[in-house]
């Protein structure tokens, strides 16, 4: 017999950090087009400076993440980042501009912290830019701590990705957000 807590467990296992996932994507292209070893990324090692990178070698990363991450950057994003981790939050930033799916379809869960878990806030529908920030401004209500649980439809790793780029800034604010596909057995949950 499988409990909650196992389901709990077996979750919190198979969960992927979404925010690290990204950061690990951002190292190896920074690493590959800059030609340095990614154990010299750290959050605070300027591109310009530590690195030596000049205006071409920027030009080059930006299309490089562009292509990794399948995200539009304006051409000026990249003129105010100066260090590695300036450079990861100009990538999460960018995935709230990802173009959503029109089949894209969610039921989400929003559980504020102390609140009654057995009745969180609930939201079903398209997944739409208006969505997305209604779901957005709801977590951020309820406040830090509070846990956004989003299932996806059609059940697939591009549609969890879509969705958890979305949402991913989220995290930064103090929210738990878990995307996962819906209504499909063994597929593998996003945590950011």
């Amino acid at each position: 017999m499988t409990t909650r807590v196992d389901e709990r467990a077996r979750e919190r296992d198979v969960a992927v950090g979404f925010a690290e996932r990204i950061e690990l994507r951002v190292r190896a292209v920074v690493a590959d087009v800059l030609g340095v070893s990614s154990d010299v990324l750290d959050s605070s090692v300027s591109l310009v400076d530590d690195l030596a990178a000049d205006s071409l070698d920027l030009a080059e990363l930006a299309v490089a993440l562009e292509t990794a991450f399948g995200l539009p950057f304006e051409e000026s994003a990249f003129d105010e980042v100066r260090t590695y981790e300036e450079l990861v939050a100009l990538v999460m930033r960018a995935g709230r501009g990802v173009p959503l799916p029109a089949e894209l379809a969610i039921r989400a869960a929003i559980m504020a912290p102390g609140g009654d878990p057995q009745h969180p806030v609930r939201h079903t529908g398209p997944f739409t830019p208006y969505a997305a920030q209604a779901l957005a401004d709801e977590a951020l209500h309820a406040g830090r701590g509070t846990r956004l649980e989003v299932r996806v439809r059609p059940p697939s790793p591009t549609a969890v990705d879509v969705v958890g780029a979305r949402l991913a800034w989220l995290c930064g604010r103090g929210i738990d957000v878990v995307v996962r596909p819906d209504q499909t057995t063994g597929a593998r949950a996003l945590r950011l």
